[in-house]
């Protein structure tokens, strides 16, 4: 109601100064926008022998935005692509018009009073709104935004004001980069709040502040929380993460779980149960019951946040959302209906159902037979319902967004609550995904393998056997989907010799497919041994890594180059492998001995028996004993049967 009367006193205040030309333009700018031509400077009236100053580039940004989403309206809004704009500045004077505190500003003291010793101490603002009403009660009465696109409700405290501890940005480049919007200069600083006498009420030690009415959503040492003015712990400053749920109600969150709800309009603290998600939470208090979901699975609370039915259903559709006074749930592979209470009306066991009808009849299939029935259970004959989805190739059917089977007689199978089905053309099972976890199944809808994997493979036509990926871990499993090797490794990749490359406690080894150790897990990298250019032999050398240094070993597991080298290549071609010293390039043979000294500039590998290395500008041809072929008087080089050398791995 006050903002209300303050906001009709304007009004009629600007009324009364329609005759007057400046306030005429004025008005012009209030009513219709206008590029701003320059940055606020508001003079606040003395108080306690206390003047405050406030830059306000928050308003000018706001009237800038607001300017061009009129004047040049664009589907992304301006505030997306203008650069940020600064804090604003605030100054304190006293009687004598000395500033003796400044805020948010790279200025000096010093240097602001030669700014403004002739600024009278009846110094009145630009802008006619801080004309008529010039105190900060009359700045409040806007807090909500004078302009549609404005973000400037989370900068408005109430009465109070947002500081920044500016001691560790470099002045010279970072505030170039700011305005130039390449990142947010402040965002890393240290924020606090002072009052109108330029007190700091505050500490500038939060990593973040923001307004919640009277209270404050506060990050300190990364942990959020909500405290107040006086910073008392609201909800202490040990969580993860925060999201606004609705403009009234900001859920809180520890090790990746929903903890607590804070509502702004009441200033109220909700615990929550031990619960992964609450669904829908703003609507928590407008209906009887809302979804919650734990371990994958569906229950209810009613409004206080007390659990009316346990997570217990694997699906379930909104009530609200579809207006049914009967819903489908899911649970141990069945379908049944729940009421608006939670009260299981129809128990779950169909292997499809569809939602009720205006007729309030439902179609169901159970036992391998469709029928309808009515909202209390019972068979119905005489029912003209169908089947509300669609199949496609490999009898797969979808409902909406969600994936089941059916059998050559268009009976479900494989209950349609996956979020995808596959099935290549050379496999004869299906690839079925839920809740982010795959799993394999046959026509019938039968498990081979249960939907817990996070990744599952290919199968390797020769051995038939594929790499799965189970709480993070390697495993492998055979054909007949049973697990061969546990999934107990950091990662598993076949090689070429029919063995497995494994990664154990951050090393690689080689081990056979009964996990018997070939090659210990000595490497930080292992490249395997691959195939030989144009052949499909494995490579008998493989590179390695250990100790951030390069080496080669054989299939014995023999280090044949030792693993010494910070650039090594890639592969060994004709038993001769680049490697680079002091910033030039030579070869070593496989016993690790220097066939060809370290004095090119750059050089191919040996794909046949010469290759081309550089010297300066020049590229010439050499055998592989380092011998001359051609002078070097080539520009360039170019063959299919050599490549560029690369150092480590990585191209040079």
């Amino acid at each position: 109601m006050k903002k209300l009367q303050i906001h009709l006193l304007l009004l009629v205040l600007i009324s009364l100064t329609s005759l007057s030309c400046r306030a005429q333009s004025d008005i012009d700018d209030i009513f219709r926008p206008r590029m701003p031509e320059q940055i606020d400077t508001i003079y606040y009236p003395f108080y306690k022998g206390v003047q405050m100053i406030e830059v306000d580039h928050l308003a000018y940004w706001d009237r800038k935005i607001y300017y061009l989403e009129q004047a040049y309206p664009r589907a992304l809004s301006y505030s997306m692509i203008e650069p940020p704009p600064p804090p604003n500045e605030y100054f304190f004077r006293d009687s004598t018009g000395t500033i003796i505190k400044a805020f948010n500003t790279f200025w000096s003291l010093e240097s602001l009073n030669a700014l403004f010793k002739d600024v009278p101490l009846n110094k009145k603002s630009n802008n006619l709104i801080h004309q008529f009403i010039p105190t900060h009660a009359g700045k409040v009465a806007f807090s909500d935004g004078v302009w549609p696109y404005s973000p400037q409700p989370m900068n408005f405290f109430n009465g109070f004001y947002k500081v920044y501890d500016l001691r560790n940005i470099d002045t010279t480049t970072q505030v170039k980069t700011y305005f130039q919007g390449n990142h947010n200069l402040y965002g890393a600083c240290k924020s606090g709040l002072i009052d109108s006498l330029g007190n700091l009420v505050i500490p500038m030690k939060y990593d973040a502040l923001y307004p919640l009415n009277n209270n404050l959503l506060a990050q300190l040492n990364g942990k959020w929380g909500v405290i107040d003015k006086e910073q008392k712990e609201i909800i202490p400053m040990e969580y993860d993460s925060y999201v606004w749920e609705s403009q009234e109600l900001i859920s809180f969150a520890k090790n990746g779980k929903i903890r607590k709800h804070y509502r702004i309009d009441k200033s109220t603290v909700q615990n929550i149960g031990d619960y992964d998600e609450i669904i829908n939470p703003e609507n928590i208090h407008q209906y009887p019951l809302t979804m919650v979901k734990k371990d994958g699975r569906i229950g209810f609370i009613d409004s206080s946040y007390t659990e009316v039915v346990a997570p217990v259903y694997e699906m379930c559709e909104s009530f609200y959302a579809s207006g049914l006074k009967l819903v489908r749930v899911f649970r141990d592979g069945k379908w049944g209906y729940i009421n608006k209470q939670g009260i299981e009306v129809i128990p779950c066991r169909f292997e499809d159902s569809e939602n009720f009808g205006a007729d309030g009849y439902a179609l169901v299939q159970f036992n391998g037979e469709r029928f309808c029935i009515d909202t209390l259970g019972n068979r119905i004959e005489a029912c003209n319902h169908v089947v509300q989805w669609r199949i496609s190739s490999w009898n797969i059917v979808n409902r909406g967004y969600v994936y089941g089977l059916a059998n050559s007689q268009g009976m479900i199978v494989l209950p349609i609550i996956y979020d995808h089905i596959y099935k290549n053309s050379y496999e004869n099972f299906y690839r079925i995904s839920r809740n982010k976890l795959l799993g394999i199944v046959n026509e019938k809808g039968e498990f081979l393998l249960p939907c817990e994997y996070e990744e599952i493979g290919q199968f390797w036509k020769d051995k038939n056997i594929a790499v799965v990926r189970r709480d993070t871990m390697y495993g492998v499993i055979d054909s007949n989907f049973k697990i061969i090797i546990p999934c107990a490794y950091e990662l598993i990749q076949f090689d070429l010799t029919g063995n497995l490359i494994f990664k154990k406690n951050g090393f690689f080894g080689l081990m056979d497919l009964k996990t018997n150790i070939l090659i210990p897990a000595l490497y930080q990298q292992f490249n395997g041994f691959r195939q030989i250019m144009y052949t499909k032999d494995p490579n008998p050398y493989s590179m390695v890594m250990r100790d951030s240094l390069y080496g080669y070993i054989n299939r014995q597991g023999k280090e044949v180059i030792p693993c010494k080298y910070k650039h090594l290549g890639y592969e060994i071609h004709n038993n001769r492998v680049f490697y680079q010293e002091n910033n030039k390039y030579g070869f070593l043979d496989t016993t690790g001995k220097v066939v060809v000294a370290p004095v090119y500039d750059r050089v191919f590998d040996f794909i046949i028996d010469v290759t081309a290395v550089q010297k300066g500008e020049k590229w010439a041809l050499i055998n592989d004993k380092g011998k001359s072929v051609t002078e070097f008087i080539y520009d360039m080089i170019v063959g299919h049967m050599v490549r560029p050398a690369v150092r480590g791995g990585v191209p040079k």
